[in-house]
């Protein structure tokens, strides 16, 4: 076993086995993220509040950093504030 596992994920663009093949999402994916992403059933066992919308789907493929950044900021999701935030430093 490697030591490192993200030196396999970052050295292979696609990881193939016999019954599973791994990569990462692209923007055809959207439609099939949103899919699991929204179903009751799978979020009951995970610790985030899914995703509701295409668009949401899409920004989640394309931009997954981007909830960390907004996190720092005091906020659950784009334009959504979770409480007033006086931002004293920048939040990146």
């Amino acid at each position: 076993m490697v030591a490192n596992y993200k030196e396999i994920l970052y050295e292979n663009e696609v990881l193939a086995a016999e019954r599973v093949t791994l990569r990462k999402f692209t923007k055809d994916d959207a439609d099939d993220v949103l899919e699991y992403a929204s179903d009751a059933e799978t979020l009951k066992y995970l610790v985030w509040d899914g995703i509701q919308t295409r668009v949401e789907a899409t920004h989640y493929i394309g931009n997954v950093g981007s909830g960390k950044v907004m996190a720092k900021c005091g906020m659950e999701k784009e334009g959504v504030c979770k409480r007033a935030v006086k931002i004293t430093r920048s939040c990146v």
